[in-house]
């Protein structure tokens, strides 16, 4: 079922009315490996592609999984990965998560008038990075979460290189802007340019989203 159907451990466990560890442990015994999901896969690029431009990366994802970003830069800033597979020539990427979820309005999530859950990825993190898998290939894009309003949903990029998500394939320099140019001390701060709309308007001072929730002040 794991492999043949595609099912999940939780899937196979519910099915057989047993606990999940079982069914991870029937696995480990006859050697079928855990899946790779394409989130993860995406991880492994950008976290892959982080570090050859300089970085020191660490993925919060091996210390917890349900960490609030994935990707720890240089000690300071705070990145969430997006990762999508081209399909009929663009990849998209769906923000939205089902009311089934469990997840409950917070200062880091709130319901969209579809009652569909979102993560507000201004209070937990500074950059979203979007990575668009095709075969072996792939594209980065180093969005400022101040460029992503809080009620969107979606995300569409197209294989044809037309649409404003293009600029922004990338821009690690902009990374590099934010380490060199903001001063940190305890908790890191959010000063939000909500004019930022392409990088050509962007600049080192985005803001960095406090831990303790999105309230603000500037640097």
């Amino acid at each position: 079922m794991y492999i043949v159907d595609g099912r999940s451990d939780s899937e196979i466990a519910k099915h057989f009315g047993i606990d999940r560890t079982a069914v991870v442990h029937f696995r480990k015994y006859h050697d079928i490996p855990t899946r790779i999901y394409t989130g993860e896969t995406g991880e492994g690029i950008v976290a892959f592609e982080l570090q050859k431009n300089d970085f020191v990366v660490v993925n919060m994802n091996l210390r917890s999984k349900i960490h609030p970003f994935d990707l720890l830069v240089n000690g300071k800033v705070r990145i969430d990965v997006k990762s999508a597979i081209m399909y009929q020539g663009s990849w998209k990427f769906n923000f939205g998560q089902k009311p089934q979820s469990g997840i409950i309005e917070s200062d880091h999530y709130i319901r969209l008038p579809n009652g569909r859950m979102k993560k507000l990825f201004s209070t937990v993190c500074d950059f979203l990075i979007l990575c668009c898998i095709h075969d072996d290939n792939h594209f980065l894009f180093v969005l400022p979460t101040s460029v992503i309003p809080d009620t969107q949903q979606t995300i569409a990029i197209y294989s044809s290189g037309v649409g404003k998500w293009w600029e922004w394939k990338d821009r690690f320099d902009l990374i590099w802007g934010v380490i060199r140019n903001q001063s940190y001390s305890g908790n890191i701060s959010r000063s939000c340019d909500s004019n930022v709309n392409s990088p050509s308007n962007f600049n080192g001072d985005l803001c960095l989203a406090k831990e303790n929730g999105p309230k603000a002040r500037q640097s």
